[in-house]
């Protein structure tokens, strides 16, 4: 009769169609986590967001926390966006490439465009996105759309409208990824709780 987003398919009435399609990892091929390939393809990201964090020990922590918390609470939205702020060629593209590569990207969606296609009135991609990328964001986009924003990041629910269909509303569990070239980009505010915001260091480019 309808369609939803349940994480926990077992939580999926029986009258919905549920857009959940599981992560691409659960597809992959089981690893052993001492392989030596391995632990250096895992220091390799550690040592990434290590460089991007500046060496700042709580934001690492919380990172490597908000990316645990996608995958082992899909069910619960965290209310947290990720923004990584820095120059071109600094690295923030490589972590949206690993959340890819883990989510799959059908479950992924980027988009330069948020007030069209995430949050305005033709966005049917919403209803089965899992981790949605808002790109090349600057301090005027920011500022007008700031309410829509907020609220798409921390709402329970989210309105999905086709093309000459009617609105409807859906469980969002979406989470939320920024990055930007823009050190101003973001309208942040002393005691927002809904921007995560690293201001990434330039230091390999």
């Amino acid at each position: 009769k309808y369609f939803g987003m349940y994480p926990k398919k077992e939580l999926c009435p029986p009258d919905c169609y549920n857009m959940w399609t599981g992560f691409a990892a659960d597809a992959m091929d089981p690893i052993n986590p001492a392989d030596e390939v391995i632990q250096k393809g895992l220091l390799r990201y550690l040592e990434h967001f290590k460089m991007l964090t500046s060496g700042n020990k709580a934001q690492y922590e919380f990172l490597l926390d908000m990316l645990a918390h996608t995958v082992q609470y899909p069910n619960h939205k965290l209310g947290i966006m990720l923004c990584l702020v820095g120059p071109m060629g600094a690295g923030k593209t490589k972590v949206w490439e690993l959340i890819q590569r883990i989510i799959g990207k059908r479950g992924c969606f980027m988009s330069g465009k948020p007030e069209k296609d995430v949050y305005g009135d033709n966005n049917p991609k919403m209803a089965e996105c899992f981790f949605c990328r808002i790109v090349e964001v600057n301090k005027n986009k920011m500022k007008d759309h700031i309410g829509e924003i907020n609220t798409i990041v921390t709402d329970g629910e989210i309105r999905i409208r086709s093309l000459f269909c009617a609105p409807e509303n859906v469980d969002n569990y979406t989470r939320f990824f920024l990055d930007t070239n823009y050190f101003d980009a973001i309208q942040d505010e002393h005691g927002q709780r809904r921007y995560f915001i690293i201001m990434c260091s330039s230091a390999k480019i």
